[in-house]
């Protein structure tokens, strides 16, 4: 049996407890570490947490800690997952790597001679209709891809949602809707249809009242020749995800469906991805992940998601925040003369808007 430490005691604390339950035998929480003295009681108490620490190093100290997953405010990660791979421990970090390209590209240098190993948790990617649709790319049954379309649709004022204090802040979580929460979207976006290569971006703040863009809407071109379209804000009435691939023979979505022209491939495309990617009911968002991360340590095998492929969406993010604020396309991979290399600030964001209204 694997054994658990996890870092923060916050809103997604919960979810990971319920992935690793789910799994059975397979893992245990064991540690939970948080700054906040009863927010860490109650979560021990809670759960049956055996050690309630009062920060990262204290958790990694402990010798029957084997995972840690990190569940801290972005712009802390990068001192935690170093710290934690320093100790030679299993790292698995909350999505996004870092706040900012640059934060994580140091990461993944000083990863390269720690003796622990990294993961970065994009959960979204072992979503069953997520699975389903890299098998059917994998076995070409949707032709070339061609496309795709992504929307994120959230309310800032949502009763029914717990907001961070540091929701939208560019220096602790690295923006607004973008870095928060169409993050998993572009990420599938980007496991699907490959490596983007140039985007033109459109962000706004129209309602939230936060420092950075509530509201984003791009284009974005990828190596393989695709082109999405994508769409995310905080100011709906509703709640909705969606992400789809199109392809020369036939399209995928999330949430899972698929369509064609032709009804006899939809039939047959759907039971043959039915029947190579089950869909087990009733299991929490993280699981899938989870139990993806148990599997490779038991087979000796890398782990899924590794830094480097999560530092392209963070980088994809980084290219929108400079296409939006310059106002002009932006070509990809970006480097260190990025003007958004190193993040956005708030100023930077105002500044933005005084030179538009300046124009107007």
């Amino acid at each position: 049996m694997r054994t658990v430490g996890i870092v923060g005691a916050g809103i997604i604390f919960a979810d990971h407890v319920r992935a690793f339950s789910e799994l059975g035998d397979r893992a245990r929480v064991v540690a939970v570490a948080d700054v906040d003295a009863h927010r860490r009681e109650q979560a021990a108490a809670r759960h049956g947490i055996a050690h309630a620490c009062a920060d990262h190093r204290e958790l990694i100290a402990l010798d029957e800690v084997d995972i840690v997953t990190v569940c801290t405010p972005p712009c802390l990660h990068e001192e935690v997952v170093l710290d934690a791979l320093a100790a030679g421990k299993t790292v698995l970090c909350e999505k996004p790597l870092a706040h900012t390209l640059e934060a994580c590209d140091r990461i993944i240098e000083a990863a390269r001679d720690l003796p622990g190993q990294l993961s970065v948790i994009h959960q979204y990617r072992f979503l069953p209709e997520v699975l389903r649709t890299i098998w059917l790319r994998d076995t070409g049954r949707l032709g070339r891809l061609v496309s795709g379309r992504a929307n994120r649709l959230s309310r800032f004022h949502d009763p029914g949602k717990t907001r961070r204090a540091y929701w939208g802040a560019f220096d602790v979580a690295g923006g607004g809707v973008v870095m928060t929460q169409f993050l998993h979207e572009l990420d599938l976006l980007c496991h699907v249809l490959g490596t983007p290569v140039e985007v033109s971006a459109t962000i706004d703040t129209l309602d939230a009242p936060i420092e950075s863009e509530d509201t984003c809407a791009a284009t974005i071109r990828f190596a393989g020749g695709a082109v999405a379209s994508v769409y995310a804000t905080m100011c709906a009435q509703h709640n909705e995800r969606s992400v789809d691939v199109f392809g020369t023979r036939g399209s995928a979505h999330s949430p899972w469906a698929l369509h064609s022209l032709d009804e006899a491939w939809v039939a047959q495309a759907q039971a043959d991805a039915q029947a190579a990617v089950e869909a087990r009911s009733g299991e929490g968002r993280h699981t899938g992940y989870m139990r993806a991360v148990l599997d490779a340590l038991d087979a000796g095998a890398p782990l899924p998601v590794g830094p480097e492929d999560a530092r392209t969406v963070v980088e994809l993010c980084a290219a929108i925040y400079e296409s939006g604020l310059s106002g002009r396309p932006v070509s990809l991979p970006l480097d260190v003369t990025s003007a958004t290399y190193a993040g956005v600030t708030a100023a930077d964001y105002a500044d933005r808007r005084l030179a538009e209204e300046a124009a107007a």
